[in-house]
C-alpha cells in the first residue's frame, strides 16, 4: 500500500513521456516542448525509449499497418501504462476515416486503452498542457477520477 502511494507520488512529479505519430500535431507537440510552453517545468521530461515512459502520446492517423507497432509499443511501457490520444485523427480517426477508407482506423482507443483525450485539428499547446495534468490528476489519486490504473 505504501510502495503504490510512494509510486504514484514520485510519477506525478517526474513523468517521461514517449511520443510517436505523425502529421499535424507535431507542431504543437514541438511547441509545448519548447521554450514557450516547456512542459519541463511541470515536471515532465521525454522519454527516448518505452521502457523508461509513464506516459505514451500517440498523435496523428492511425492506419491498420502502424498498429501491430504501436500495439507491441504499448505493450512496452511500464506500469502503470497512461495513454494520451492527441488530436481528432488518434481520437476518431479525423478527416481520413470514412466508409469508403478502411486503412484508417476510427480512433485509438479500439485497439489500445487510452486514458485521456486531447480533441483538435491540431490540438493548441493549451490543450496538450491541460491533457497532460489530467494524466498527472490520474497517476495520483486514481481512483477518485475512474482510471484504470487500479483495475
Amino acid at each position: 500500500m505504501l510502495n503504490s502511494k510512494l509510486f504514484r507520488l514520485t510519477a506525478s512529479k517526474a513523468t517521461k513521456v514517449y511520443f510517436t505519430g505523425s502529421g499535424c500535431c507535431t507542431d504543437e507537440w514541438i511547441q509545448c516542448v519548447g521554450s514557450s510552453y516547456d512542459i519541463g517545468r511541470l515536471g515532465f521530461s521525454i522519454s527516448e525509449t518505452p521502457e523508461e515512459s509513464d506516459l505514451l502520446v500517440i498523435y496523428g492517423a492511425v492506419t491498420r499497418a502502424e498498429l501491430p507497432h504501436l500495439v507491441a509499443l504499448y505493450n512496452r511501457i511500464c506500469r502503470p501504462k497512461m495513454v494520451l490520444a492527441l488530436g481528432a485523427c488518434a481520437c476518431s480517426g479525423g478527416i481520413f476515416h470514412s466508409a469508403k477508407n478502411k486503412t484508417v482506423i476510427a480512433g485509438i482507443d479500439q485497439e489500445i486503452p487510452v486514458d485521456v483525450f486531447v480533441p483538435g485539428c491540431p490540438p493548441r499547446p493549451e490543450a496538450i498542457i491541460e491533457g497532460l495534468l489530467k494524466v498527472r490528476l490520474l497517476l495520483t489519486e486514481p481512483r477518485m477520477h475512474g482510471s484504470r490504473i487500479d483495475q
